[in-house]
């Protein structure tokens, strides 16, 4: 889902010409190649969490020159930036958020095209869940003239899996699904994996999480899947 994150170490030693040079090059064959397909790019993905790799490894104009050539290569795509923020618990994703918002107005200043701002959505059902700021931050995003898109939406249990961690699990999700139907600029919802039988969670934990997803290791859908379907029939019905 994104043109630009981590940089391979195989860049590392190279000339800051030469890398722009491969990204630059990067980013026409990936887009030409899927021009009339693909609608929407992250062009960065997490900005903020890796910026200070971007800035010493691209130079501090990164972000201009990388939205500048994909503008050129697909004009027809929306252009994104992609980061978490955590919905505000902490005061480094408040700064994060802001950080955005003044890369939001720079660019409209300078006419470089961007058209949304992708939000992280790894969420844990242990862990408190900020409505106000995620609401804030919707409404934000909106007043200058931003689509929101979740770009990775799921709700992390902790173990031992019980029933009532999956209906808190299935809750969470429809808050969040809520609050996406009812703001008028979110218009991505995008689920990250499916299954947890390979969820990332249960990786990069060692098994302490997990079951992040609508269908369970067997493929069985789970009960959010049933919760979500019944808010959107709600949502439906209302319209």
């Amino acid at each position: 889902h994104l043109l630009l994150s981590e940089l391979p170490d195989w860049m590392a030693d190279l000339p800051r010409y030469m890398k722009w040079h491969y990204i630059k090059e990067y980013f026409q064959y990936v887009m030409n190649y899927y021009q009339g397909i693909v609608t929407y790019y992250d062009v960065i993905n997490h900005p903020w969490l890796l910026g200070e790799e971007f800035e010493e490894m691209l130079g501090v104009g990164y972000i201009d020159s990388a939205f500048t050539w994909a503008s050129q290569f697909d004009p027809n795509c929306k252009l994104i930036l992609n980061e978490t923020y955590k919905h505000g618990i902490k005061e480094t994703y408040r700064e994060w958020f802001n950080k955005t918002c003044s890369t939001v107005v720079d660019l409209q200043s300078k006419n470089i095209p961007i058209h949304g701002i992708g939000m992280q959505m790894h969420s844990y059902t242990i862990k408190r869940f900020n409505q106000h700021i995620f609401k804030v931050y919707i409404d934000s995003l909106n007043s200058l003239g931003m689509e929101v898109l979740l770009s990775e939406v799921d709700v992390i249990i902790d173990t031992p899996f019980t029933e009532i961690k999956y209906e808190l699990q299935a809750d969470r999700y429809c808050y969040v699904l809520d609050l996406c139907l009812s703001s008028p600029n979110v218009t991505v919802f995008n689920l990250w994996d499916f299954s947890d039988r390979y969820t990332w969670s249960t990786t990069v934990s060692d098994g302490e999480y997990g079951a992040a997803c609508i269908y369970d290791k067997d493929y069985n859908l789970k009960l959010c899947y049933y919760e979500m379907v019944k808010w959107i029939s709600r949502w439906r019905f209302k319209l």
